[in-house]
C-alpha cells in the first residue's frame, strides 16, 4: 500500500522503526487490505510525483494518499471511490500581516508540490503567484515557517493537519476553492480488485467506520473549516 508519510490527519510515519502509520488515509487503507483477505499490510511511502509511477511499476499494488481523480491520471491508472472531498486552500504565517485573500497574494512565493492538482490550478487561476514547486508539502511548510516562502497550497484538510502542527504559527486563508476527489488508486485493467476496492469504501461509509475514523483523524483539526464532514458518492464505482 503507497501512503504520504507527512500529512498529519491524513497519513502519517509515527514511528519509522517498526513502519507504523497512522491516519484517515490509513485506516482506510487497512480496511481495504482486510477485505481483500490480507492480515498484514506493508506501508509504502509514497510521494505525490512519483504516485503514477509507483503503480503502473508494479512497486505498490494500491495507493491511499490524498490522491485526486482526475481524468488525466486515468489515462495511466484506475480509481476507486471518492472516499473524501478536499477543497484547495492556503496556509500562511499567523504573523504575516496584509494577507487576508488570494489577491494579497500576487506577486508572492507560493509552495506547492509538482506534477499535483493544486499547481495546476494555480497555474491556471492565478498566473499572477510565482509558484515554487517541491516534493512534498512537508517541505514547503518547513519552508513557510522559516520565512523563504509566504504560502503554501493544497487541499485544506492537509493544511488544516499542518496548522494543528503550528497552532501558533500557522493559519488558513481560509479561501477553499475547487473540490478535489480522494481515490484509491490501483492497477488499470483490473476490474474485480476495483470492485473490491469499491466494496471497502462502501462497507466503511454503511457500518459508520468511515466517521469514526473522520471524527477520530481530521474533525479534531478544523472542524468548521473542512470542505466536507460527509462521504461523497462513490462515482467510479457504480453498483453491479
Amino acid at each position: 500500500m503507497g501512503v504520504k508519510e507527512d500529512q498529519p490527519g491524513l497519513s502519517r510515519l509515527v514511528d519509522p522503526a517498526t513502519g507504523e502509520y497512522e491516519g484517515f488515509d490509513v485506516d482506510l487503507a487497512r480496511a481495504v487490505a482486510e477485505r481483500l483477505g490480507f492480515e498484514e499490510v506493508r506501508f509504502e511511502t509514497v510521494n505525490t510525483k512519483s504516485r503514477e509511477y509507483r503503480l503502473t511499476s508494479g512497486q505498490v499494488d494500491l495507493i491511499v494518499a490524498s490522491y485526486s481523480i482526475t481524468e488525466e491520471r486515468k489515462k495511466e491508472v484506475d480509481f476507486a471511490g471518492p472516499y473524501y472531498l478536499a477543497g484547495q486552500d492556503f496556509l500562511v504565517r499567523e504573523d504575516t500581516d496584509g494577507i487576508d485573500g488570494v489577491e494579497d497574494l500576487a506577486g508572492r512565493q507560493v509552495c506547492t508540490v509538482e506534477r499535483s492538482t493544486p499547481a495546476e490550478r494555480l497555474e491556471d487561476e492565478y498566473p499572477r503567484i510565482k509558484r515554487q514547486l517541491r516534493v512534498s508539502y512537508g517541505v514547503c511548510v518547513d519552508e513557510l515557517l522559516a520565512g523563504t516562502v509566504d504560502a503554501v497550497t493544497t487541499d485544506d484538510v492537509i493544511l488544516a493537519g499542518y496548522r494543528a502542527a503550528h497552532p501558533d504559527r500557522l493559519r488558513l486563508l481560509g479561501a477553499p476553492f475547487a473540490i478535489e476527489y480522494y481515490g484509491v488508486g490501483l492497477h488499470k485493467g483490473e476490474p474485480a480488485l476495483k470492485a473490491a476496492v469499491c466494496e471497502a469504501i462502501r462497507e466503511q461509509i454503511d457500518s459508520g467506520a468511515w466517521k469514526r475514523s473522520y471524527d477520530r483523524h481530521l474533525k479534531p483539526l478544523a472542524p468548521a473549516e473542512l470542505s466536507d464532514s460527509r462521504p461523497p458518492e462513490l462515482g467510479e464505482c457504480p453498483r453491479p
